[in-house]
């Protein structure tokens, strides 16, 4: 998770952005979506654990970054389960269909050929995600991006610290030296 949100912070990063730093925005946000669906999972069977909750409640500091980082993935489960689900782990062929016949039909330079696959440029896939992100939007395309940019960045700096804290407690718990 901190390497995806680092790499989406960077202005450049030399070798991947070759094809330009919006694929590179774009890779590393669909692999931070996926990230977060994956630690709705842990947390999700993390409360299950009678133990394991027992044990949080010791922490309180943890026990409310926890907590927090639960609400927080909770209300936006919606959205990163659509996004994990239609871009992120496997393209959805309806999400697909219809950001086909979303893009508008002289839209320019979505493919750009080249004698390496470092300078061929699929352009087309940014055009295919923007209109599967914002299918649901008909006006207003920038604020609802800066939107779901907010609620994915305020769930993943949740996560780091609940992941950060849940170690600390555990090396805690075991007596391990740090």
């Amino acid at each position: 998770m901190y390497l995806e949100l680092e790499g989406l912070s960077e202005d450049e990063i030399g070798p991947l952005d070759h094809n330009g730093d919006n694929f590179r925005s774009a890779y590393l946000f669909r692999n931070s979506t996926r990230t977060l669906f994956e630690m709705r999972k842990a947390v999700q069977s993390l409360k299950g654990q009678a133990a394991f909750m027992k044990q949080l409640a010791k922490h309180k500091d943890f026990h409310a970054a926890f907590k927090e980082f639960d609400k927080a993935i909770s209300k936006s489960q919606d959205l990163l389960k659509r996004f994990r689900h239609e871009t992120s782990g496997q393209l959805d062929e309806a999400a697909f269909k219809n950001a086909l016949e979303k893009i508008s039909g002289d839209t320019k330079q979505l493919f750009q050929d080249g004698n390496s696959p470092k300078t061929t440029h699929y352009k087309f896939c940014l055009e295919f995600l923007g209109a599967i992100f914002l299918r649901k939007v008909d006006e207003d395309f920038e604020e609802e991006w800066h939107r779901i940019v907010k609620v994915t960045a305020g769930v993943s700096f949740k996560a780091l610290k609940a992941v950060d804290l849940l170690f600390m407690a555990y090396v805690q718990q075991r007596g391990f030296s740090y």
